[in-house]
């Protein structure tokens, strides 16, 4: 009984094993693949003629010909929050929002200075074709995050220099909540919460725990290495894997947006996809697999027993 009860464990095991294994690749593609319509999106707005002419236009004409194409943009792709050109010195020059009603330019008078954000100041750095992916975080106007919560992920594209003048950035704000819902449902299992999505600190971005992400945005010290360290070392140490350790069995991948796209792509930070099936369900499946077994054996100790008795009787 203790060795079949051994073999089925281990037989479960492995089958979980390639489960978790089986969500985190296909989680993987999703993430990769949900970056290569707004990467295409950004080259083919590069190379438009009508963008061309709107670079090389003198204001106002060039901010009406631009946000006349980026208005398009964002009709045809609700995924997208916002689209901006900003000029060589991190201003915008023209914004487009998608809102309930559609999309609408922003007037001029509410343009803003964006010359310390992150995807500036990375992306002018760039040659001109190069696109940046900012970090995964929370969309922050005027200097607050905006409630309901608002995931943003960030492509710039640098345009170049045209008859002179420094064009600055073309920027596409793509909406990631629908992208870490999709991955949340695709790992319901009938098992508790258990799949994750971490920056490079170990930061939660997708969290069993939905008051455990975005720390970093508030200066919350949550953190996976704060809270297992020895799995969040694990994790780090390589790009993919499965650990079985005292708080269950964790399983992991790396999504490097950038080597995906290495021709056009500068990423600021790859992200780890996690699950983890915790050790009170392991310990639940081990129950479930090892209770027949146990009475089986349980009811030939007291036949044995019986027959013990009536011999010696």
């Amino acid at each position: 009984t203790l060795g079949l009860g051994q073999i089925l464990g281990r037989a479960e095991l492995d089958k979980l094993e390639v489960h978790e294994s089986g969500y985190l690749t296909t989680a993987r593609e999703i993430l990769l693949n949900a970056l290569k319509t707004p990467l295409d999106h950004l080259r083919g707005l590069d190379q438009d003629p009508l963008i061309q002419q709107a670079l090389r236009s003198s204001p106002p004409q060039d901010r009406s010909r631009m946000g006349q194409q980026l208005l398009t943009l964002l009709y045809r792709n609700p995924a997208y929050e916002q689209a901006r050109w900003l000029n060589a010195a991190g201003w915008e020059i023209v914004r487009v929002n998608n809102s309930p009603k559609g999309a609408v330019i922003v007037p001029e008078a509410d343009l803003q200075d964006r010359s310390t954000r992150h995807y500036y100041q990375q992306g002018i750095r760039l040659a001109p074709g190069r696109t940046y992916l900012s970090p995964l975080d929370l969309d922050v106007e005027q200097g607050v995050v905006d409630i309901p919560y608002r995931p943003i992920l960030r492509l710039a594209i640098r345009l170049p220099v045209v008859d002179g003048r420094d064009q600055g950035l073309l920027v596409i704000d793509l909406l990631a909540q629908p992208l870490l819902d999709h991955l949340r449902r695709l790992a319901v299992t009938g098992r508790e919460p258990h799949a994750m999505l971490l920056n490079a600190q170990g930061y939660w971005l997708m969290a069993p725990d939905p008051a455990d992400a975005w720390g970093f945005m508030f200066g919350r010290d949550t953190r996976l290495g704060t809270r297992d360290p020895d799995a969040w070392a694990a994790i780090q140490a390589q790009t993919a894997g499965q650990r079985l350790t005292p708080s269950g069995l964790w399983s992991w991948t790396t999504v490097a947006p950038g080597s995906a796209h290495p021709e056009a792509l500068t990423v600021a930070e790859d992200w780890k996809l996690v699950t983890q099936v915790s050790a009170g369900e392991l310990w639940d499946l081990q129950w479930h697999l090892w209770w027949p077994l146990l009475l089986v054996a349980a009811s030939a100790l007291v036949l044995l027993a019986i027959g013990v008795w009536r011999y010696l009787l």
